[in-house]
């Protein structure tokens, strides 16, 4: 079954093996995990690696490592920069032994009901005003094996961290980004030997384009299992071949700056085995110095803080992490701050239906839908082999949600007389007519209210029809007008969106995208 983050990278010879990745304008989201922004993320192992900046207000923290003996201490902080007054921690869980403190201490040892399980957590920073962020951390608090799990040593010994793992803003276009490793620099002293992380095989060592010289490790457990693969990139010097095998703390090359690099640095990457870039920082065992800031050529800037990092990385945390991703579809959080889909042209689009086609696709496909027409071949044939097929078309996999697989907003669960995956664009829109548009409720209302009906359309898409059907009678338009009818149905949207944070917290990071979409589509029906 297809993950909903990116198929492990191909491995060849005298190419790159991360020419899928590329560097996007794209914010983290209220409520998302950092596997998850990594996996819907672009970066090119390159220049935009090489941030220095942070965004505010933002938490800085990425991971919740989980000890040997299933406890837990990290201090969770705010991004350099952040207004640091009056904040409070909180957690959407809780577990007998362990607590967070309201200064973000979380600490314990988590009791034998919680091990060996997936854990997602919740974890949000108020102040006086309000929500300044949360973020989701996913695990799995489970007790080491010692041979069967993996933890890093240093890859280069003496350097600290010039750049972290994470939500980045460049210091010379304010356009965010994500970094999907971490930078280890040694300077001002000369380039350093850099060390294999862990016993395993040489997957790759060749030239690559933005990576430079770059070396792949594959890391298997005591029971012969993958549990990751660690990425070396911008070597000056590579002292290992393909298929050879190395230990931990071997030398296999020198920290260097080939590839797109601002300077001589290790770049250091760990991909779980479906291709999921994770923060690989809390698995090296022993202190690690992290620089608050780096100069441009990867000098420290601040101050540099001693870390003391000893998660363990345990099969039971790859396997959540690699299913844990929140889902990239309707329920996924978004911006609050992205600008609004482009209203439809009224002067070439006049039925209700296309209306109502066109401003659900939007919100379904993202901005890929508003770039490309349906004409596209790639769109008619609903290709989803590559990633940018699959953000044109608007695929995601979201095994933990009733739909499942969803192309052009039809999910596979509802719909089971169809092969979503394979379901060209037209069979698609028809599927739209015929499930959403005909059977429940919109083209009843085409005809008196034709914009309460393109809102219901998108509240079937959003909500399922069931649930848009209970907002319909909720809205009690029957004597009203079509522009009060609207107004009463996103109304009664609005309340059943937070009754389904009320019953269920957990929910609360996909409200904020939720009200935007609601608030959208009475926007575009009032407008029309």
């Amino acid at each position: 079954m297809a993950a909903c983050c990116p198929e492990v990278p191909k491995i060849s010879v005298g190419g790159s093996s991360n020419t899928d990745y590329h560097a996007q304008d794209t914010s983290i989201l209220p409520g998302e995990s950092a596997d998850c922004y990594a996996a819907r993320s672009g970066n090119d192992t390159g220049l935009l690696d090489d941030k220095t900046d942070y965004p505010k207000n933002k938490i800085l923290n990425t991971e919740i490592p989980v000890h040997a003996d299933c406890s837990v201490s990290v201090q969770f902080t705010m991004t350099p920069g952040s207004d640091s007054i009056n904040l409070v921690w909180t957690m959407d869980q809780s577990w007998s032994g362990i607590t967070l403190t309201p200064q973000g201490l979380l600490s314990g040892t988590f009791p034998l009901s919680a091990q060996g399980k997936p854990i997602t957590l919740l974890v949000t920073v108020s102040d006086d005003a309000g929500m300044v962020d949360s973020r989701s951390f996913t695990f799995s608090a489970t007790p080491s094996t010692g041979k069967n799990d993996i933890v890093f040593v240093h890859p280069l010994p003496g350097a600290h961290v010039s750049s972290r793992f994470g939500p980045r803003v460049s210091p010379t276009t304010g356009a965010s980004s994500n970094h999907h490793g971490v930078d280890f620099s040694v300077k001002p002293l000369p380039p350093a030997d850099v060390l294999a992380a862990a016993d395993g095989v040489v997957i790759f060592a060749g030239q690559g384009g933005a990576e430079g010289n770059y070396i792949k490790v594959k890391h298997l457990n005591g029971q012969g299992k993958h549990l990751c693969t660690t990425m070396y990139c911008h070597l000056d010097s590579i002292y290992v071949a393909q298929d050879q095998k190395v230990v931990a703390g071997q030398k296999i090359g020198k920290e260097g700056n080939t590839g797109v690099s601002t300077g001589p640095h290790l770049h250091f990457q760990l991909f779980l085995p479906n291709g999921m870039i994770t923060d690989p920082l809390p698995y090296i065992r022993g202190q690690v110095k992290v620089a608050e800031a780096t100069n441009p050529d990867n000098t420290a800037k601040g101050t540099i803080t001693p870390q003391r990092q000893d998660g363990v990385l345990t099969q039971q945390t790859v396997d959540a992490k690699q299913n844990g991703c929140a889902a990239f579809g309707p329920d996924y959080p978004r911006d609050p701050s992205a600008p609004d889909p482009v209203d439809v042209p009224t002067t070439s689009i006049s039925d209700p239906f296309e209306r109502a086609w066109y401003f659900t696709m939007t919100y379904e496909v993202g901005p890929a839908w508003t770039q490309s027409s349906p004409s596209d071949p790639e769109i008619a044939a609903g290709l989803i082999e590559t990633t940018a097929q699959q953000k044109k078309d608007g695929y995601v996999n979201t095994p933990n949600f009733p739909g499942g697989e969803t192309k052009f907003g039809i999910a596979q669960g509802p719909n089971p007389s169809i092969k979503v995956t394979t379901m060209p664009y037209d069979p698609a829109k028809k599927t739209g007519y015929n499930n959403y548009w005909l059977n429940h409720g919109p083209a009843d209302l085409a005809t008196s209210k034709p914009k309460t009906a393109i809102m219901l359309f998108d509240c079937n898409y959003l909500h399922g029809n069931g649930n848009a059907a209970s907002i319909l009678r909720d809205a009690n338009i029957a004597a009203l007008s079509d522009a009060d009818s609207a107004v009463a149905l996103a109304t009664a949207r609005v309340k059943f969106m937070q009754n389904i944070v009320t019953k269920n917290p957990n929910r609360i990071k996909y409200l904020a995208g939720w009200l935007k979409r609601a608030r959208a589509s009475l926007a575009y029906v009032q407008s029309l």
